[in-house]
């Protein structure tokens, strides 16, 4: 995983909804900041598709 891909994702414990609260806020805040189009995972986004996926499944199940 790239570090751009470690910034786009903040991770919350799944009984905590005042953090999930939180999270979403922080990400809100960031976006009234800077308005502007962007693109954090750059080039990571393909890693993170359904083909993607779908390739490392079939690496993984060709490789047992």
């Amino acid at each position: 995983m790239t570090w751009e891909l470690v910034l786009a994702i903040t991770v919350v414990p799944p009984d905590d909804e005042g953090a999930l609260r939180d999270a979403i806020g922080a990400a809100l805040e960031a976006s009234r900041s800077d308005p502007s189009p962007r693109d954090l995972l750059g080039e990571g986004r393909e890693r993170l598709s359904w083909a993607a996926y779908g390739r490392r499944y079939d690496e993984r199940l060709r490789g047992l």
